[in-house]
This record gives structure tokens, sequence and C-alpha cells, in this order.
């Protein structure tokens, strides 16, 4: 954010910030009958099974973070190394049954166990997986195919800087209803929280396999956007990870325009409440163009600090 576009964010942390007097005069409650459903679910297109075997994380997860003992090379990337990161990013770790209801817990926490993060896979031809754009399915644990066909360079074309060059890339997308049921205005902080979340049992996962990623927070968002056939002041997309790993085969060019999908999507509630001020902050927020995504980038390094990383101070099992 960087001028008048600054003030949106300045406007919303005062708008949706807590204290003593806004949480004991809140009317809200939660519509138990209304809550969004836990799992994302396409209507009609085709699913691949992820294998359900697959390599283990061995390093201590903190220093795997801290990069420690750092095993960076060449790998071979398949869709059991794919597996292996979604399964620990964002993936069922368990079921409880309360009442009639099903509850899933993940491999990453959430803000009231919600779960608002999607997972999107964009990727070359790699064993086991064709190229293609896919949503990440946890409950089945597969990858629904959105797209047929190779889409990474539409990612550098987007200001993801490599893209075309990694194996595939995934995308952090929030689905902002499914949060805002609970928290109101206020859950889009929670975008931010939760994809941190995963994305740290993401760079945990990769750098114990051996893979170096790169989080990109910096694209043009509405490019991604419509690449992943999100739907507009619903979903939007957070962060990109990036993986560098296999031989560095450049994906061929975009040359035509990416169609828009408009994809059925099982809806998540009944009805669902919208708070505009999540979309106006938002949009102060987003970069518009390759131009402003690398000036934006020019700012982080003249600004870069370094912080030392110290071992964590609380018991970590």
């Amino acid at each position: 954010m960087a001028g008048k576009d600054f003030r949106s964010a300045l406007t919303y942390h005062e708008a949706t910030k807590h204290s003593e007097v806004s949480i004991g005069a809140s009317a809200h409650y939660l519509d138990w009958d209304n809550k969004p459903a836990q799992f994302k679910e396409y209507k009609n297109l085709p699913s691949i099974a992820l294998p359900r075997v697959f390599p283990h994380p061995e390093r201590n997860s903190i220093k795997a973070i801290k990069d420690e003992e750092k095993d960076i090379g060449v790998k071979r990337i398949d869709i059991g190394v794919l597996s292996e990161l979604l399964f620990f990013s964002a993936g069922l770790t368990r079921k409880m049954r309360f009442g009639k209801e099903f509850y899933y817990m993940r491999a990453a926490s959430a803000t009231g166990a919600l779960y608002p993060i999607e997972l999107y896979v964009i990727s070359g031809r790699i064993p086991g997986l064709e190229a293609g754009v896919y949503h990440f399915n946890p409950l089945h644990f597969s990858l629904v195919k959105l797209r047929e066909g190779d889409y990474r360079a539409s990612l550098d074309d987007a200001g993801s800087v490599d893209s075309s060059f990694a194996p595939f890339t995934l995308a952090f997308t929030s689905l902002a209803w499914r949060n805002a049921w609970k928290y109101e205005a206020r859950s889009y902080r929670h975008w931010f929280w939760d994809s941190g979340v995963i994305a740290a049992n993401l760079l945990a996962t990769s750098n114990s396999a051996g893979l170096a990623t790169k989080v990109i927070l910096g694209f043009v968002d509405s490019e991604v956007d419509e690449l992943l056939d999100l739907e507009p002041k619903k979903e939007a997309t957070v962060a990109l990870a990036i993986f560098e790993a296999g031989p560095r085969e450049r994906a061929p060019s975009m040359h035509e325009p990416i169609p828009r999908l408009a994809l059925e999507v099982n809806p998540l509630s009944m009805e669902e409440v919208d708070y505009p001020i999540i979309w106006e902050t938002n949009e102060g927020s987003r970069l518009k163009t390759r131009s402003e995504t690398e000036s934006w980038r020019r700012s982080l390094r003249r600004s870069k600090r370094t912080i030392p990383l110290t071992t964590p101070s609380f018991p970590v099992r």
C-alpha cells in the first residue's frame, strides 16, 4: 500500500480493532443453521486422487523453518512430493463427531477452526500429474482440475518471479465468508494469520524435503484471481509459494488470453453477509500491473531489515 491507498488500511484497523467497549456492545451471534461448509466443492469437474503413501518430514520443524542444517539440492519432483507438501500444509489430521455433524481438524491450525484458506496448484507436467491448474480438496485428498495445460508462464506475467521455471506453484486464497461468519469484518486480519500458519508448515516440510521455496506476496492480484477463477468480492489470492527443484526448464509462453470459466461451486451457506470494508481494504492493497509489482519489490529491498532469529524459549515438541 502506498499514498492514499495506505489510509484504507488505517481506516480498517480503527474500525475493527478490539476494545472492552466494542466487545461488550457487539450484538453479533453465531447462526449455527447458516454455518459455512467446511470444504469448497466444485460441481461436475474431474478429480485426481493423490497418493496417500508419501514421504514424511524427518527434520525438526523449527530447525527446518530456520533453515539450519540446510540440505537444498536438485530433487526429483513427482506427485508424491506434492502430496507430502499438501498434506502437511493443509491436510486433514483428525475427524470428530459432535451430535450429527463431523468436524475435521487440519495440519495447520486456523482461527475458530474455520479454515478459510484454500490451496491451488499451478503445475507443469510432473511424474503422476499432467500440467494444469488444480484445486486441492483435503476432504477427498484429491486435486480437482480447473484448467488443462501449462499456465506457469501466466504467473510470471503477473509478476511472480521464476514461476515459469518452477515445477509447480501453490496459491493461497481466502474464502472470506467462511471466517466472516464468526469474526465479521475483523476476519480480514485472519486471512494473513491463517495463511501464515499454513506457510510455516509448508516451509518446514519443503525445507525438510530439500526443496528451496519462496513465498511471494506481491503480484498482479486480478490476474492470479482470474487464473484460479475466483469469485470477485467473495475470495481472493493471498500468497504464492514457488518451489525450485528439478531441471530448470522454462514453461512455454502464454499468447492467448486466459478465458473466464465461471465454474459452479456448492454454496457455503444458505445466505452470506457482506462486509464491504473487507473488500475496500483489499482493493487498496492490490497491485494492478507488473511494473507496480516491481516497484513495490524495489521499495521492500530499500527498506529491508534483518531480524535475527533466536531459538524459541517455549517448549516445542
